[in-house]
């Protein structure tokens, strides 16, 4: 039967539309992250799949064991190598408390923050390429924070080194920089699957992980970002490799 023209729609087609669109409404605010270790995910769009980890962690360097489930949306443009090292990197630096945030779709945001009960940022943490104005606004508005980077490509080193020129201080002294091996991660990718039990060692920055009884290990090792840099100085730019190419 129709509607009369100016009928208000009915409730129950008003939340079906929030469900499938995810559309904002008034006094609604939308939770702020991907993934918490009690299995919650908010709506989001575009996701190209969810993962649902099962994690054993012994964190032999952070004193602390703890076993839990966690849910994960890959967006439809992250490869599953990005989406791996963002969970290596969560584990590497785990925290009770900590949360994925939207950072895959909110540049502002890191990949990984912690925060205390009133809101106050207690870490920030971003995976893969992150640029210099972001880092400095953080380092600047939360100066008591922990704030750690994590690279997993040769061109995310690079791209930031580059990012570095100019700099006259070693202004990133307090930011801890890490590397994850590629390696590891392409040797992940015949073992992926949606619902993966996962048990993990971390022991010195090396990593021990058992993927539904597959072993693999490697080093997320500390990285000196500054002394990459001045080695990036000295080495020939773009158009120094062209000119000699042409001579």
């Amino acid at each position: 039967m129709a509607r009369p023209a100016g009928t208000p729609p009915l409730q129950g087609a008003i939340h079906l539309k929030r469900r499938l669109f995810c559309a904002p409404t008034p006094g609604y605010s939308a939770p702020t992250t991907l993934a918490r270790s009690d299995g919650y995910t908010p709506c989001m769009t575009f996701v190209a799949a969810f993962y649902n980890f099962s994690i054993e962690l012994n964190h032999s360097d952070r004193g602390l064991f703890t076993v839990f489930r966690l849910k994960i949306p890959r967006h439809e443009l992250e490869s599953v190598e990005s989406m791996y090292a963002r969970l290596l990197a969560y584990l590497h630096c785990y925290q009770s408390g900590q949360e994925f945030t939207r950072g895959t779709s909110e540049s502002k945001e890191p990949t990984i923050w912690h925060k205390d009960e009133i809101g106050e940022l207690l870490s920030w943490v971003e995976v893969g390429a992150v640029g210099k104005r972001k880092l400095e606004v953080s380092l600047k508005q939360h100066p008591s924070a922990t704030h750690s980077v994590y690279f997993f490509e040769d061109f995310q080193v690079h791209a930031f080194c580059h990012q570095l020129r100019g700099s006259k201080t070693n202004w990133v002294k307090d930011v801890h920089f890490y590397r994850i091996p590629v390696s590891l991660l392409e040797e992940m990718l015949p073992h992926e699957t949606t619902s993966p039990h996962w048990v993990v060692s971390i022991i010195d920055d090396r990593i021990y992980l058992n993927i539904d009884g597959v072993d693999l290990e490697a080093d997320i090792s500390p990285l000196d970002i500054w002394q990459e840099y001045q080695n990036s100085l000295a080495e020939p730019g773009e158009s120094e490799i062209s000119d000699r190419q042409n001579a």
